[in-house]
């Protein structure tokens, strides 16, 4: 009687949740007269590696932001995701990340508490893996998550704009879930500059003397070094490094 919606794949037996209706205490359980013709999605839009994310689209029920863009199929940066107001500041280093709950924008009238799993590229390897996920709830009639979202421990090693996905659903998500289909909420990908404001430290510079007219290689030893755009001695910008 909870008014879920499936399709049933006659030669596996797999069934999967499609949609939602008005719930039923009678009849066939789902009072499908109700269920609207056309069922919208909501999917993914990072690059490929990512994998797809889906979700059965529920915009006056469960959303981040303001809005839900329906969809056919992953596209992607095809889509408006407009459920984070800000990221605060990743620098290449660090050890642990959290997004405010104040920062992240929900609606969640289904008279219940909803959950909100996030994944972030904290490596930039094109994949979201467990070690880089985070999670809270969102209550009924919240406009913000119930609590923050802490990724620790991470590992940020390079400079540059990776993904984050955030999934907002009802259903029970696990680290592993990055892509996979839910029968509600909204899915949003968005990239997240990582920098690196940490000074570079050297111990060593080999050989430390050369001609004026350079051409010499030159070894430097220390730490920092992830994210340099540049290397001079003496003011004057090495040819290459």
């Amino acid at each position: 009687t909870t008014g879920e919606v499936f399709t049933i794949d006659v030669a596996t037996g797999v069934s999967t949740v499609v949609g939602k209706s008005a719930t039923a205490s009678g009849n066939d359980g789902a009072n499908c007269f109700t269920q609207p013709t056309q069922i919208d999605y909501d999917y993914s839009d990072a690059a490929s590696t990512y994998g797809v994310a889906q979700h059965t689209a529920t915009p006056t029920l469960l959303r981040l932001g303001p809005t839900v863009t329906s969809e056919t199929s992953a596209t992607q940066d095809a889509d408006t995701d407009d459920g984070i107001s800000a990221f605060p500041t990743l620098t290449v280093g660090d050890t642990s990340y959290t997004i405010p709950a104040a920062n992240i924008s929900v609606t969640n009238t289904t008279g219940s508490n909803a959950n909100l799993y996030a994944w972030i590229d904290f490596n930039g390897n094109g994949t979201f893996e467990a070690g880089e996920f985070a999670s809270t709830t969102v209550a009924n009639n919240a406009t913000n998550p119930s609590g923050n979202l802490s990724f620790t421990p991470i590992t940020v090693t390079q400079t540059g704009n990776f993904y984050a996905r955030f999934r907002l659903t009802s259903a029970t998500l696990t680290n592993a879930d990055a892509s996979s289909i839910a029968p509600d909420g909204e899915v949003e990908d968005l990239t997240l500059a990582m920098v690196s404001n940490i000074a570079a430290t050297v111990t060593s510079c080999s050989p430390n003397v050369g001609p004026i007219g350079g051409g010499t290689s030159v070894t430097i030893v220390g730490s920092n070094f992830i994210g340099a755009t540049s290397v001079t001695f003496g003011g004057i910008s090495a040819t290459s490094y």
